[in-house]
């Protein structure tokens, strides 16, 4: 790799652990944070901050998210999505949701 990468490393405290490097001549980051009681999670983004992949661990499951630049976003794994009738609904490791740029379902399963 050429160039320096912006780092914010290893900020630690009481309720966690976040790790960010900046990559400006390559226009990508990486994050990394572990929280307390919450999972952890890995984030990668392109030169714009809507582009971007994230894969988390929570107590509930979890998840591997996808997002373009035009909105549009897919999420497999656990997750908390509106059902028909307005109320949420859990979802499973085996679920695969595909979001319109309004964030509404245009397709699941199960």
């Amino acid at each position: 790799m050429s160039g320096p990468a912006q780092q914010q490393r290893s900020l630690e405290s009481r309720i966690g652990l976040l790790e960010k490097e900046s990559f400006p001549q390559h226009h990508a980051s990486f994050a990394l944070s572990v929280l307390e009681g919450a999972g952890s999670q890995l984030s990668l983004a392109g030169e714009r901050p809507d582009i971007q992949l994230r894969l988390r661990t929570a107590p509930d499951g979890t998840a591997l998210e996808l997002s373009d630049k035009d909105g549009f976003s897919t999420t497999i794994g656990n997750g908390v999505q509106a059902a028909k009738n307005g109320k949420a609904k859990k979802t499973s490791a085996a679920s695969i949701a595909l979001f319109g740029k309004d964030r509404r379902v245009l397709w699941s399963t199960p």
